[in-house]
């Protein structure tokens, strides 16, 4: 199976890779969100994507920012269970 996490975040929030994870912060506060494991995953952070459409917000009709979105991938068989932790 082919499967897709996504996590989206505020247009103020910065995003940052880390080896242990991602580090999203906004105003002076950060947490720590890790992604599960799984051979051959992949993570990629999106920010106002036309291709693939992905990482923007709309807070109205007809209007959109861009916001980080963190799309995490993987091809999974059997029984998995997938875990991610948000660390503060």
């Amino acid at each position: 199976h082919e499967i897709e996490l996504f996590f989206h975040c505020s247009e103020h929030c910065q995003v940052r890779a880390e080896d242990a994870g991602h580090a999203i912060g906004q105003g002076g506060r950060t947490i720590r969100l890790r992604l599960p494991t799984a051979r051959d995953a992949s993570v990629h952070l999106h920010r106002g994507s036309l291709a693939p459409i992905a990482g923007w917000v709309s807070r109205r009709f007809d209007a959109r920012q861009p916001a980080p979105t963190l799309r995490w991938r993987a091809r999974l068989a059997g029984t998995t269970v997938l875990r991610s932790e948000i660390l503060c």
